[in-house]
């Protein structure tokens, strides 16, 4: 990132809650998922994103994930074993930054309600 892009980023980041009402406790936690994938595009664990968003049955949610949205983009799998045994669990999920935001965008819980308002708010602002 360059000098005059981290400039402008600390001008307008706290300018953001102020301006569009967006609460700052929002924020901060988006820009928490953020942070997680500066070093790393999938640096988010498939964990926090189910706590987050209080999504209960890791199984079904590592379905959802596969079936609709696109491995390598949204999210990376990390094998854990070699060789597969049955019962035990080989494969870890990551999720990438924009995956991120494509979950919370279609979360039907209080914090993806939240973020489509923020995402929303943004679009004003932008726009």
């Amino acid at each position: 990132i360059s000098d005059d892009s981290l400039k402008l980023r600390s001008y307008v980041e706290p300018k953001i809650a102020e301006y569009s009402g967006i609460p700052e406790n929002i924020v901060a936690e988006y820009k928490g998922f953020y942070k997680m994938c500066q070093n790393d595009k999938f640096g988010i664990p498939i964990e926090k994103v189910m706590e987050f968003f209080d999504i209960k049955d890791q199984l079904k949610f590592e379905e959802r994930i596969r079936s609709k949205y696109q491995l390598g983009e949204d999210y990376d799998k990390i094998r854990l074993n070699q060789k597969l045994t049955k019962g035990i669990k080989d494969v870890h999920y990551m999720i990438s930054f924009i995956g991120f935001g494509k979950i919370a965008i279609k979360s039907t819980s209080k914090k993806g309600q939240e973020f489509r308002n923020y995402f929303m708010k943004l679009n004003k602002i932008i726009n």
